[in-house]
């Protein structure tokens, strides 16, 4: 009786196989490295993972920075190209930090990462001890908070230089460090100020947040009528997350129009809570059917 084996495999290339390259593709994707894959091949009965994993690891990335890059000026370009060929831009940043921060600036005109900037306050291979490690990942001095004004500026010098755009619309919370610094630091010259736009979310969140604050602070306290500030029909939870959302359509609804419009809407909201059947208050709802 005769039997017959076979073994699955992928294409060569003087890379090396092209499942290993995968795989370690795969497991830096969800931050992982040769360690879990070792493992989920072990469970999943496959063979180990290549040996000289930092070697495709490297290999990866020099690729990757290569289509990153190509991915961010093509973003820039189509912006300009909605823009009307304007080469001054509208952006977002945002950025997310612990031991290693990640500012992004996105354009406004395609929600497209048009640059980034890395920053790190501790070093894997010289795990801040040693002076002569070649490649230290080590870039950043202080506070984790402080990584979002620095990678914005970096990010805003360079823009000229590696992006031929200027970012002259500037999209943050209301707080935004990053602008405070971008302000002062004036890099666009004297004569010009970056302008700052209000995300209507935030300042949505703004009314919900000092409503709750409110909320804390007043909590044994009785008011006038001799009730506490919370409980069944005052102000709960649900009822602050209810304001806020109107608040929000009230902003959104109005942004066209007049700040009187927007005034009148916004007030509705609250004699909308005050009125009563005995007395109603419903003389600044807005007409229509979106009222």
């Amino acid at each position: 009786m005769c039997y017959s084996t076979s073994a699955m495999t992928s294409n060569i290339s003087k890379t090396g196989y092209d499942i290993n390259t995968r795989l370690v593709y795969a497991f830096r994707c969800i931050g992982k490295g040769k360690t879990a894959s070792r493992a989920f091949c072990a469970v999943m009965n496959l063979p180990p993972p290549p040996a000289k994993f930092e070697r495709f690891n490297n290999s990866l990335s020099t690729a990757l920075e290569k289509v990153c890059s190509k991915s961010m000026m093509k973003a820039v370009e189509g912006s300009v190209s909605l823009n009307d060929n304007v080469r001054d831009i509208s952006v977002t940043l945002d950025g997310t930090w612990q031991m290693n921060g990640v500012i992004t600036a996105t354009s406004l005109d395609t929600g497209k990462v048009i640059d980034f900037e890395c920053l790190s306050k501790y070093c894997f291979t010289c795990k801040n001890k040693s002076s002569n490690c070649e490649n230290c990942q080590k870039n950043y001095e202080g506070f984790s908070g402080g990584m979002e004004s620095k990678g914005a500026m970096k990010i805003f010098q360079r823009s000229v230089s590696t992006r031929n755009v200027r970012y002259m619309k500037y999209l943050g919370d209301g707080d935004s460090k990053g602008y405070q610094k971008i302000r002062v630091s004036k890099v666009y010259g004297e004569e010009i100020m970056v302008e700052k736009l209000e995300c209507i979310g935030h300042v949505q969140k703004r009314m919900g947040a000092r409503l709750k604050t409110l909320k804390n602070k007043l909590k044994s306290t009785k008011l006038a009528d001799g009730k506490k500030i919370a409980g069944r029909g005052r102000l709960t939870d649900a009822e602050i997350l209810l304001i806020q959302k109107y608040y929000g359509l009230a902003i959104r609804r109005n942004a066209s129009k007049s700040v009187t419009e927007m005034f009148k809407s916004i007030w509705a909201i609250y004699f909308h809570k005050l009125s009563t059947n005995a007395k109603p208050q419903h003389g600044l709802r807005p007409l229509g059917s979106d009222s």
